[in-house]
């Protein structure tokens, strides 16, 4: 097993937004601190390096915990068990010379942008990515508006966005037909507008609310809100003049944010749509290539190089929470981040993180109590004996969950080599009472319930 090896190192300063003036937070300071008062926390946090087989360019998606594609050595790679398995599922042929964008809507459709001699071509699957068909309307997408973007958003299989050089165009028969939605036009008014605009992403919350993010002149950034399902584009002229943006996410139809790439490499949070900007982060120390809402408070952002930054405030302040390093790899990029409950992808250049909150998420009162871990003696006073088989060498997490608490009271790691591993742990500074004793080894969890008395 690869590890991502990691520095929890600085915070950032943030100024509140109550203005159109940006923020500057360029300071850093001392994060040592955190990490002597929440060990536990930091040992059950982290992300960890899944890549399957050689580090190479990589792109993918995920629609699940479980269930994710990723395109990498000229093949789509399928996943249902969380990246423990890949599977080889479709190898492109050689009309194409490789993806840059793969986005599956669900278990059986999804849209992809492959590339030939800077031709692009869009693909459609209708089969859980087995195969691909090539859906590239000509009149837009060869010499049309559409050309150079690979801007675009389905909110099922049948209704998407493609974004464009000043355009936005809708489809209701999953890319069959497009039409052309109303969106600000160049020469309105020149001095808001400038020029021209390109599309760079575009997200929906739902069937109404949607936002496109833009590349404006002069590496200034754009962006643009909907509310009525597409039909209507207007400016989000609060947000105007701030760098080059490249992706928006949320977490409901007011609260989102954006990263912006540019000169002065911002982070932007809004919390009504904005109407106001709650709070901007100016002089970001990376190009912010992705942002993502893990859920209402915790918000994630990402970029080059690959440091990966936490608000756990709803994006008053962020830590850095972790920088990657991989061997053979100067300084790495992370293109995509996306979360599923307490479960998070961070899709890099060349290579797949994954992110498991065990604080959280380890225990499932549903989960399968399994055979292959004995414990003794039960209940237990002061030291607890267990025994089970690996078939690994590895270093695994012990865990004990208070049923009465709901919250992880112990978590270490120990050693273990290929084999029965009989080892003894003592559980004087466990309190009495019934815990969900649990051993994560190479992603199986090994469970008892046991009482200490």
């Amino acid at each position: 097993m690869k590890y991502v090896y990691f520095l929890l190192k600085n915070k950032f300063e943030t100024t509140i937004r109550i203005n159109k003036k940006p923020a500057f937070i360029g300071r850093f300071y001392s994060y040592l601190s955190f990490l002597l008062i929440f060990p536990s926390a930091i040992i059950a946090q982290q992300w960890e390096d899944v890549t399957p087989g050689e580090y190479e360019i990589l792109i993918g998606d995920f629609i699940n915990e479980n269930q994710g594609w990723i395109f990498k050595g000229g093949e789509i790679l399928y996943t249902d068990d969380g990246t423990q398995t890949f599977n080889p599922i479709y190898f492109l042929p050689q009309e194409y010379e490789g993806l840059i964008k793969l986005d599956m809507v669900d278990e059986f459709h999804g849209f992809g942008t492959a590339y030939y001699e800077n031709t692009y071509y869009f693909l459609r699957t209708d089969d859980g990515a087995y195969s691909w068909e090539n859906i590239t309307d000509t009149t837009l997408m060869f010499n049309g508006p559409l050309k150079w973007s690979t801007g675009y958003y389905f909110i099922d299989k049948d209704i998407g966005f493609y974004g464009g050089q000043n355009c936005i165009y809708k489809t209701d028969d999953a890319g069959d037909n497009w039409t052309e939605m109303i969106t600000p036009q160049p020469g309105i008014d020149p001095l808001l507008l400038g020029d021209s605009y390109g599309i760079n992403q575009i997200n929906f919350y739902n069937n109404n609310y949607g936002w496109a993010i833009c590349s404006w002149y002069l590496d200034a950034g754009l962006a643009m809100k909907t509310t009525n399902g597409g039909n209507l584009w207007e400016i989000c002229e609060i947000a105007l003049g701030y760098p080059d943006m490249w992706d928006i996410h949320y977490t409901d139809s007011l609260s989102c944010g954006i990263t912006s790439y540019g000169m002065g490499k911002a982070v932007i949070i809004t919390e009504d749509n904005f109407l106001s900007l709650t709070y901007v982060h100016y002089d970001w120390p990376q190009a912010n290539y992705t942002i993502c809402y893990q859920n209402d408070s915790t918000i994630w952002v990402s970029g080059i190089p690959s440091i990966l930054s936490r608000s756990t405030n709803s994006g008053e302040s962020f830590d850095i929470f972790q920088e990657v390093e991989l061997p053979g790899i100067s300084s790495p990029g992370i293109n995509d981040i996306q979360f599923y409950s307490n479960s998070g992808y961070a899709i890099g250049n060349k290579f797949l993180l994954k992110f498991q909150d065990t604080t959280t998420v380890f225990y499932n009162p549903n989960l399968n109590f399994q055979n292959e871990l004995d414990v003794w003696p039960v209940p237990v006073k002061d030291n607890l004996n267990f025994s089970f088989n690996s078939k690994y060498n590895d270093d695994i997490q012990i865990i004990f969950y208070s049923t009465v608490n709901n919250e992880v009271e112990f978590l270490t790691h120990k050693q273990v080599f290929n084999g029965e591993n009989i080892m003894q742990i003592n559980l004087e500074m466990l309190k009495n009472g019934l815990y969900i004793f649990i051993i994560r080894s190479n992603g199986n969890n090994f469970v008892r319930k046991i009482i200490k008395n």
